[in-house]
């Protein structure tokens, strides 16, 4: 008399069915993230976008073109003469991260302009001032300057106020805005001079047009929305793969076999 035969398992059919919905409920998810983290790039470029020259510009926010003008004896830790430069020395250190010795010199900086020279006021207050050198940098601030990647550098050595900082796993680096640098600046005039505006965008000075700060920020939502749909085509491709592995397990299942 033959053993009697295992009960077969059912095939999951309901967990295969149920695969896309979960797939495009975690989809919109991941976006939806994504469109949460660019919430302020979207405002910050959707404010850059409406922004008129100054003479065509009404109350607010408007763009002055000129060259960037600093104090005469100005200069960075390396000795070169600069508008305004910033600098500091990082750790090279992935298991000590950091920052160290930051020098800042942005003050007392004006945008020449045929019509006249204008102080950007909003340099010499001590709030912190977002930095962004390319679309990687950090979201937004009250206060920002862009000056693309070419006038940032590494430099060897630690020069001058530097100097305190060195050591084997630290590097130096330099943002050097020569004197005369073309540039565009969104304030507000007021008193003749370049105020903070009231509503976004607050302050900017662009590197050397508001035209390539926009295309970096641009670039940063791009690159964010480009690494969710990856994530998204990951994770797609595993769950069909689970699918397949599934269906595949099932079918094996419920094919005829011999029992001695």
């Amino acid at each position: 008399m033959s053993p009697e035969r295992p009960p077969l398992p059912a095939p999951p059919q309901g967990l295969i069915a149920l695969a896309p919905w979960v797939l495009a409920v975690v989809v919109v998810g991941i976006y939806g993230v994504a469109a949460l983290m660019m919430t302020a790039d979207f405002a910050n470029l959707r404010a850059l976008r409406n922004v008129r020259p100054a003479d065509h510009a009404a109350n607010g926010p408007a763009i002055y073109t000129g060259t960037l003008v600093g104090p005469a004896d100005r200069v960075t830790p390396s000795g070169e003469q600069a508008a305004m430069h910033w600098s500091w020395v990082r750790s090279t250190d992935s298991d000590s991260p950091g920052t160290y010795c930051v020098t800042n010199a942005r003050d007392q900086v004006s945008l020449s302009t045929p019509e006249g020279t204008l102080p950007i006021r909003w340099l010499d207050d001590s709030t912190s001032i977002s930095v962004r050198s390319n679309e990687s940098d950090d979201a937004p601030a009250t206060r920002e300057i862009f000056t693309g990647p070419n006038l940032e550098r590494d430099i060897k050595g630690f020069p001058g106020a530097l100097a305190t900082c060195a050591g084997d796993s630290r590097a130096s680096v330099i943002h050097s805005v020569p004197q005369g640098t073309k540039a565009e600046v969104i304030s507000c005039a007021q008193d003749g001079g370049l105020e903070l505006c009231a509503r976004e965008p607050h302050g900017l000075i662009a590197i050397p047009t508001v035209k390539a700060a926009m295309v970096a920020k641009a670039s940063r939502i791009h690159t964010t929305f480009r690494i969710a749909g990856i994530a998204s085509l990951v994770l797609a491709l595993g769950i069909g793969f689970l699918c397949l592995v599934a269906r595949n397990r099932s079918l094996d299942v419920l094919r005829p076999r011999d029992y001695a």
